[in-house]
């Protein structure tokens, strides 16, 4: 076989190399085996018997052994820095990504047993009493904060759910549950403090503090216009607040804030309460509020009439965030047909302010709650003095 040319015997050789077998090689070619073979032992990087040979069998083991070593590639790569995570978090992982990339994979890639992951897994299929407890809370929180239209913080939500369900909660731990469920509740702009000049001072304020023991001794009275759009129309809202409640005891409604408007909401709140002479009414220096009709109408019932000093709505200040609960809470966020569906709106919710509205400030009790309860313990308190 001298005549074959090198190239030939090269190309045999690569022939072979690339998985033809011997014998095949030597009929198709009519070339001896021995030929061959000695071609490979001359041309080929390895003698012929060392040449490896793999079978069927070991290629898919081969194959499958790369195909881990890449998934442990891409777990640790999407895992980062997971030596030095807890070994809870690795098991929170495994866990979340075993349909992708296969229990085996993840456990050797992590550095975890599987006897760990199925315990863990036997674990969070079991919630513990705490995690039933959340998940109650939780849907106490989505139900409660969706009644009230988004109103509610986590300081009402907190007391509703104590008081309402029996389940005793702190305020922190729901505001992290509405922080995680992206829940905030409307909120007021909070008013600039002032400093008080000695003019300010001396103007006709009797207000000397906010807190009041007894109802019918200190009302407020404000005045609130809002525009109606769909009608073109302008809408006042006068409302009158008992402040040792916070209850909103009378409100009327005008296109402007007249005489008649605020003398209509005192009426109101004269008839419903029957106040004893003496009684505290502060209001702005609004003209309706300095009309001569307004004023002879206090001196009538024995009102004595008190006065914000000039441009400090902060003098009212209960009042002024009655009025801005009622701008955020009822209108900003609702559209209105009509000046008749205004009215219902503001009067529904003035209902719903009284008698479902908690305040921190009465500790977390209705306005009309709080004053049941004080008229009960003065019965209780007369009973005892009676049989005493």
């Amino acid at each position: 076989m001298k005549h074959k040319k090198d190239s030939t015997k090269k190309r045999i050789v690569r022939l072979y190399l690339n998985g033809i077998t011997v014998g095949d090689l030597a009929r198709k070619n009519n070339i001896p085996i021995s030929t061959i073979y000695s071609w490979i032992k001359e041309y080929g990087p390895l003698k012929a018997k060392y040449v490896p040979r793999h079978s069927e069998k070991q290629y898919t083991i081969l194959l499958a052994e790369y195909n881990k070593l890449r998934q442990i590639y891409e777990i640790r790569k999407e895992f980062d820095r997971y030596q030095s995570s807890s070994r809870r978090r690795r098991l929170e992982f495994a866990s979340e990504n075993k349909e992708r990339y296969g229990i085996h994979a993840l456990c050797e890639a992590l550095e975890i047993t599987r006897a760990s992951f199925y315990r863990y897994e036997k674990y969070i299929s079991t919630p513990t009493w705490y995690e039933e407890r959340r998940r109650r809370v939780v849907d106490y929180v989505i139900e409660i904060f969706n009644e009230s239209n988004g109103i509610y913080g986590a300081n009402r939500i907190a007391e509703i759910i104590t008081k309402k369900y029996d389940e005793p909660v702190s305020k922190p731990y729901i505001r992290r549950i509405m922080t995680e469920l992206g829940y905030y509740s409307k909120h007021s702009i909070h008013r600039r403090e002032v400093e008080l000049t000695s003019y300010m001072r001396n103007a006709n304020n009797l207000i000397k503090a906010f807190e009041i023991k007894q109802p019918n001794k200190l009302w407020l009275t404000d005045c609130k216009k809002e525009y109606i759009y769909a009608e073109k129309k302008y809408v006042t809202i006068c409302t009158i607040e008992d402040l040792f409640s916070r209850r909103i005891i009378a409100h009327s409604y005008g296109r402007s804030e007249s005489t008649r408007l605020v003398l209509t909401a005192l009426r109101q709140a004269v008839e419903f309460r029957n106040p004893e002479p003496g009684l505290i009414l502060h209001s702005d220096r609004g003209s309706a509020y300095r009309s001569k009709v307004f004023n002879d109408y206090l001196l009538e019932h024995g009102i004595i009439h008190s006065l914000s000093k000039p441009h400090h709505p902060k003098e009212n200040a209960p009042m002024e965030s009655f009025n801005a609960l009622l701008q955020f809470e009822a209108i900003a966020h609702n559209s209105f047909s009509s000046v008749r569906v205004f009215k219902q709106k503001i009067s529904d919710y003035i209902y719903r302010y009284n008698n479902e509205l908690q305040h921190q400030r009465l500790r977390f009790m209705t306005p009309v709650e709080y004053e049941k309860r004080y008229y009960a313990g003065i019965k209780s308190h007369s009973k005892h003095e009676d049989q005493s």
